[in-house]
């Protein structure tokens, strides 16, 4: 099974994969070379062998599929479920967040007993014992991804007969938005960016920094009156100001609202009604390809409530005239004081289940 398989391949079988009899010697060759000693290797192990040290992308795919599928004979797809078609280096492996948290984490009892330190074996095991043990195994992850809690949830997850009613971290109450921003490096970078039409100039954010802006958002979102739990819809290109509001939206408890910057008014509409979004932050215009393609005229004639309006390049003046009621961002940002870099982030604690984010799918409610 597997490595027989792939010995018994014949020139024949390998010219039959569009190869030339030129390019099928010296892959015949290349390939009883690399299962030299390969004969105990698992399955898996076995095709990352061959796809790394045998095949390369200009050999015809026909090629692929046949050694791919020599390799896996004998598999029991039944059991396994489909054969891998990529599978990691090893070493690449115990490089990764899962492995260091296998290698570090001293586990319950039945972790301690059949682990055997091996990612690749022991990550069956792992997933085994975060459904039927989650009070050993949540504990173990939040730690490791430093969720901090306002109010420490009574355990981690209370069970019911009815799934509706199971509760994950009773008790907890959290800022999510606080969590990814605080307790790490604040000199490290966490954004980097080019701005539209200077794709080799790239601008870079902290950790800090990001907090900061975010909290100014936060605290000027307060400020003009918006109470934890009101949507809050962004309509904007991807920009680096979008983070910082999504963000900020998150830290003051609201509850975002994504909508494309491509949609048309009738779409932008249907989002907000849905959503029930209090207010919006937008762009006067969107910049693509050398042209200027209006946002916010989209945002007013979709009815939209108070809007936000940022340029559409960092820096410059709203362009436009505003309806009564909207501001543009220099504005909204002068209703409270900027943070300085020492003060702490003040997000507005939620119970785990509130909801931090509206999302629009094309099923989710066939309108629109």
């Amino acid at each position: 099974m597997g490595i027989r398989d792939l010995r018994d391949l014949t020139m024949d079988d390998l010219m039959a994969c569009k190869m030339t009899a030129q390019e099928a010697g010296p892959t015949a060759m290349r390939l009883k070379e690399v299962l030299e000693g390969a004969d105990a290797l698992p399955l898996p192990q076995l095709w990352r062998l061959v796809s790394k040290h045998v095949l390369h992308p200009d050999l015809p795919f026909p090629l692929h599929v046949k050694l791919y599928k020599a390799a896996y004979a004998g598999w029991d797809g039944e059991a396994q479920g489909p054969p891998p078609s990529w599978v990691p280096d090893p070493d690449a492996m115990r490089d990764t967040n899962i492995a260091r948290f296998m290698q570090e984490w001293k586990g319950s009892e039945l972790w301690r007993r059949l682990r055997t330190g091996d990612p690749t074996q022991d990550w069956p095991l792992l997933q085994q014992i975060s459904f039927e043990d989650p009070e050993s195994f949540w504990p173990a992850v939040l730690q490791r991804l430093r969720i901090r809690f306002h109010s420490v949830p009574s355990r981690v997850l209370a069970r019911h007969a009815d799934p509706d009613q199971v509760s994950w971290f009773p008790g907890a109450r959290l800022n999510v938005a606080e969590c990814a921003l605080a307790g790490r490096d604040p000199d490290r970078p966490a954004v980097v960016w080019a701005e539209e039409g200077t794709p080799t100039e790239l601008h870079t954010l902290s950790l800090g920094a990001l907090a900061q802006r975010a909290q100014h958002v936060a605290d000027a979102l307060r400020a003009a009156g918006f109470q934890p739990g009101t949507p809050i819809a962004v309509d904007m290109v991807l920009t680096v100001d979008a983070l910082v509001i999504y963000l900020g939206c998150v830290l003051a408890g609201c509850v975002v609202v994504s909508i494309a910057d491509s949609f048309s008014a009738e779409e932008i509409a249907s989002r907000l009604r849905i959503s029930a979004a209090r207010a919006v932050f937008t762009q006067d215009a969107v910049l693509r390809a050398g042209r200027r393609l209006p946002l916010y005229e989209r945002v007013a004639a979709a009815g939209a409530p108070r809007a936000v309006v940022l340029p559409a390049r960092a820096g410059d003046a709203v362009r436009g005239r505003l309806r009564p009621g909207d501001e543009t961002w220099a504005a909204f940002l002068a209703r409270a004081p900027a943070p300085g870099a020492a003060a702490p982030l003040r997000g507005v604690p939620s119970p785990p289940d509130a909801p931090t984010n509206i999302l629009f799918s094309s099923g989710t409610t066939g309108d629109p």
